[in-house]
């Protein structure tokens, strides 16, 4: 179940354009001039019955990752990815937190949790 939840969030995701969606990649490994979307899902059961009628709560953290420019507005850039990973995670039924987590200047990062819950019986993502 887990992985087909992660193959239909990664396909939403993969439509934002100028930003690489996927697993988290270590600061080390992060690009110049490339912005990054790194994410972990979590599920735990709230519900269910013997008929295939569970509701799984999930727990989506990620990071919206830039190196740091001094030819270009990083800031600007990193809020327009984040902007973007939000709406695509609200259009699935994510309710979203966000957090600035930069703590060395040289890479610039955004903290995106977001919760929903799956419902089995109609294979749909439900708020």
């Amino acid at each position: 179940m887990i992985n087909d939840l992660r193959i239909r969030i990664q396909t939403a995701l993969s439509t934002i354009q100028d930003v690489e969606a996927g697993i988290p990649i270590p600061d080390e490994v992060v690009e110049e001039y490339t912005t990054y979307f790194g994410y972990e899902l979590q599920m735990r059961n709230t519900f269910e019955t013997y008929e295939k009628d569970s509701r799984v709560q999930i727990a989506l953290i990620g990071r919206v990752v830039r190196v740091n420019e001094p030819d270009e507005n990083t800031v600007a850039i990193l809020d327009q990815a984040t902007d973007d990973v939000l709406e695509v995670l609200k259009s699935l039924n994510f309710y979203c937190d966000v957090q600035d987590i930069t703590i060395d200047q040289g890479i610039r990062k955004t903290l995106i949790s977001g919760t929903a819950v799956y419902d089995e019986m109609n294979d749909t993502i439900v708020i």
